[in-house]
C-alpha cells in the first residue's frame, strides 16, 4: 500500500493440500503513524573531577561525572558503561559506585578497559525528565597502580541505554561527554 498505509500480500503458498482462495490474497490496509517523536538525549561531562592524586587503599575516590539531558520526553538510563583511556589496569580499582544525588543507584563491574553499571533496577534516580538533566557520579576504591592514570568516558553513545518511556523506544544519545 501507500501513504503509510502497508498491506500484508501473500502471491504463492507451497503445499500438498489444496488451496481454494484465489491469489494473490492482500490484507486490508493499516495506517502508520509517522509523526511518533521519541526523546532527545545528550550526554556531557558532569562535574569536573580533574586530576586527583590518591594513595593506594583510598576508599570512595571520585572518578567521574556523567551528564544525561532529556527533550521531548521522559527517559530511563537503563545502563551505562565508561571507558578507561587511562593506564590503570583492570584490577588497580574496585568496589565502583554510581551516584545520583548522593544515592547509590547501582556497583559496576570492570571487564578490560570498560566499566559498566547495570541500572535497570535503578527507579526513580535514573528517571531523567523531559526538559531536565541527571549528574551521575562514579567512586571506586583504590587496590593498586601506583602512578597510574584512569580517566572514565563514554567512547560511544551506544554505550548509554536510554529508554523513551512515552513511546518505549530506546534512544540513540548526542555523545558530548
Amino acid at each position: 500500500g501507500s501513504n503509510n498505509q502497508p498491506t500484508l500480500d501473500l502471491f504463492s503458498v507451497e503445499t500438498d493440500a489444496s488451496v481454494t482462495a484465489a491469489l494473490p490474497l492482500i490484507g486490508n490496509p493499516v495506517s502508520t503513524n509517522g509523526n511518533v517523536t521519541v526523546a532527545g538525549v545528550t550526554l556531557s561531562e558532569g562535574t569536573q573531577v580533574g586530576t586527583v592524586t590518591e594513595q593506594i587503599g583510598a576508599t570512595t575516590v571520585h572518578l567521574a561525572s556523567l551528564k544525561v539531558a532529556a527533550t521531548r520526553n521522559n527517559t530511563d538510563v537503563e545502563k551505562i558503561v565508561l571507558y578507561n583511556s587511562g593506564t590503570t589496569a583492570e584490577t588497580d580499582l574496585e568496589n565502583f559506585i554510581m551516584r545520583y544525588n548522593n544515592e547509590d543507584i547501582g556497583t559496576g563491574t570492570m571487564s578490560g578497559k570498560y566499566l559498566t553499571f547495570d541500572l535497570s533496577a535503578c527507579g526513580s534516580g535514573c528517571n531523567v525528565d523531559k526538559g531536565k538533566s541527571r549528574t551521575y557520579e562514579v567512586y571506586g576504591d583504590i587496590a593498586d597502580g601506583s602512578t597510574r592514570e584512569i580517566n572514565l568516558d563514554v567512547r560511544r553513545a551506544s554505550h548509554v541505554l536510554v529508554k523513551d518511556t512515552k513511546e518505549g523506544f530506546y534512544v540513540a544519545p548526542t555523545n558530548n561527554a
